[in-house]
């Protein structure tokens, strides 16, 4: 079942509502993306490289998903919606660990968008994956949004965001999830979704300042 927008609003940090009418294009991030998968990555890779990575520049990192998620196609604007556990919640991979908790903030970056920060969490009405999977159907419905770029924890979540893109396309038509760009750790598929796919390895080598050489 999907919740209304007056519902999820109760879920929100204090400085934040969902907008009644939402930008071009939307980011929604689950933060478990970053504090599991990419802090095990960035472990990983700096063991393998036999140096320490850098910590993620959210500003750099946000940008480059952008750019891959074709923001410049669609609008001048993109909402980054971070969801997390709790308000005690923390980036443990990031330069700026607090930077989910910079509601009503923003940065322009030239030439590619404005980026509009924002984050919500269950607040104990619910847990984060009802809540990302409400936001997502929200997201997908409203007409204002012509670009939905959903990156989330493959570990936590297996493959229920793609099943559910694929049982509304199949019930619904493939324009139902045509919006949706969907970041995935592995190569895309061609041809095969009705929604895009975007590889998010490529960002990460970037902000962590991987080079060919390194991997050759």
């Amino acid at each position: 079942m999907v919740v209304s927008k007056d519902l999820i609003n109760l879920f929100m940090n204090d400085n934040f509502q969902l907008p009644v009418n939402f930008p071009e294009n939307v980011m929604l991030m689950d933060v478990a993306l970053l504090n599991r998968e990419v802090a095990s990555m960035h472990r990983s890779m700096s063991w393998g490289l036999k140096r320490e990575l850098p910590l993620i520049d959210m500003i750099q990192w946000i940008t480059c998903l952008g750019l891959d998620g074709d923001v410049t196609l669609y609008g001048q604007n993109t909402q980054v919606i971070f969801v997390h556990e709790s308000p005690e919640t923390r980036l443990s991979v990031a330069a700026q660990p607090d930077f989910l908790h910079e509601d009503g903030a923003s940065f322009f970056v030239p030439e590619v968008n404005k980026f509009d920060l924002s984050s919500v969490h269950p607040a104990g009405f619910t847990d984060t994956s009802h809540l990302y999977f409400d936001l997502m159907h929200i997201l997908l419905d409203s007409k204002d949004v012509k670009n939905l770029m959903l990156l989330y924890s493959p570990d936590l979540y297996g493959p229920s965001v793609r099943d559910e893109l694929l049982r509304l396309a199949a019930e619904n038509g493939p324009e139902a999830v045509s919006k949706a760009c969907l970041y995935e750790f592995g190569p895309a598929a061609l041809n095969k979704y009705p929604y895009r796919q975007v590889n998010v390895i490529m960002s990460l080598a970037h902000v962590f300042g991987i080079k060919r050489e390194d991997v050759e």
